[in-house]
């Protein structure tokens, strides 16, 4: 149990507490920003659908949370999507979906698999995990092209672009926080620091054929690691230095710290204390001989 909240738990908490405060400083917001164009220059619905699904599954790479990209995707992107002559149920399709998988080394079931086959999570995502997800990825993008299409046939939809527009001025909540440009590379650093301190990128230099394999088995041995926890701290580090430079004001960027804490904090109640209760049952079962005497019966 010691051992579970000291790697695992921790792992999972830092993930939480960086996503907590990307959402907070607007680094997620900015990081979609800077697809917005790209997604309005299509023109065909079915091929934008196509297109954000694919811009969304690129997301899931840098914003772990599932709910938290959700809610920014109904804030950003569906009133793209639907302003551009896509249905609302195809759109929320696509945004219901963003996460259908954790095909990214920061994912909290890519470290737990990764820690149970003791491997490496970047060495985990990008031997393992793409290989089986891209596939995948294709072919569900097929499967939104036709599915939408069908139904929206089938519900005899028809686009009406004030009725649109209405309804997205009603239901407008607060905007949210705009922060500068540059931001979209918050949520991209951690991902930057796991793969570039991990084997995969000495697996890219033999490939390239600009280090040999004996040269980087040697240099293995002195090579620094970066794990997880110790990537997300310091992204969160960098990213309160931006806002240090964007305030200027040390007091209430390091007081915005606590949002860090609290993600951490909601993620040990609801996620890492049912990690742990599981590994007290399953002890327990074992220790009374319930496992074997099930298999025996």
């Amino acid at each position: 149990m010691s051992s579970t909240l000291a790697e695992l738990g921790l792992t999972l908490m830092t993930i939480a507490g960086f996503s907590a405060y990307m959402d907070h400083v607007g680094a997620s917001y900015a990081l979609f920003k800077v697809f917005e164009k790209p997604l309005k220059a299509v023109k065909s619905p079915y091929v934008l659908l196509i297109v954000a699904y694919f811009i969304v599954q690129f997301l899931v790479l840098f914003i772990p949370s599932h709910a938290g990209l959700a809610l920014l995707l109904m804030v950003t992107m569906y009133p793209i999507l639907v302003r551009s002559g896509v249905s609302k149920l195809s759109a929320l399709s696509v945004i219901a979906i963003c996460q259908y998988i954790d095909h990214e080394p920061g994912s909290g079931n890519v470290i737990m698999a990764s820690e149970k086959a003791e491997v490496d999570p970047a060495i985990y995502f990008v031997h393992y995990q793409l290989p089986t997800t891209l596939p995948i990825i294709i072919a569900v993008s097929i499967a939104i092209y036709l599915c939408n299409k069908f139904f929206d046939k089938k519900d005899n939809f028809v686009f009406n672009a004030q009725e649109i527009e209405k309804e997205l001025n009603e239901g407008k909540e607060k905007e949210l926080k705009k922060p500068p440009r540059i931001y979209a590379i918050l949520p991209i650093i951690p991902l930057v620091l796991i793969l570039g301190f991990s084997s995969v990128l000495d697996s890219i230099l033999v490939l390239m054929g600009i280090s040999s394999a004996e040269e980087v088995k040697a240099a293995a041995s002195t090579a620094i690691k970066m794990n997880v926890p110790v990537a997300m701290v310091i992204s969160t580090f960098v990213a309160i230095i931006f806002e240090m430079i964007r305030y200027k004001s040390i007091v209430e960027t390091l007081n915005s710290m606590m949002i860090f804490f609290k993600g951490m904090g909601h993620l040990f109640v609801i996620t890492v204390s049912l990690i742990v209760c599981g590994q007290v049952f399953a002890s327990g079962l074992l220790s009374v001989g319930f496992v074997d005497t099930l298999i025996e019966f």
